[in-house]
């Protein structure tokens, strides 16, 4: 599954599994560009589905892979691994 960690200085660390088919699925990859869009990307629903086919094979490939790695200077941390 996908996992968020995110840690936040003096609170408990919060993790998040997330299944990979509520990501990397048909529904999210048609739904993808109207989201993009709305923040001022252009995608087609042709490359987001290439998007979600190369990730699939780079889960299957090379297993768990860090997607967003986040610290800041006050000690907090964000990872969101595949």
């Amino acid at each position: 599954p996908m996992r968020i960690k995110i840690k936040l200085k003096g609170k408990l660390p919060l993790f998040l599994p997330v299944p990979n088919f509520l990501v990397l699925n048909r529904f999210a990859s048609d739904r993808l560009p109207a989201l993009l869009k709305e923040n001022g990307i252009t995608a087609t629903p042709e490359q987001t589905k290439a998007w979600v086919r190369l990730a699939k094979e780079c889960r299957k490939r090379l297993g768990s892979w860090t997607l967003v790695e986040v610290h800041t200077a006050d000690g907090e941390d964000i990872v969101i691994k595949m």
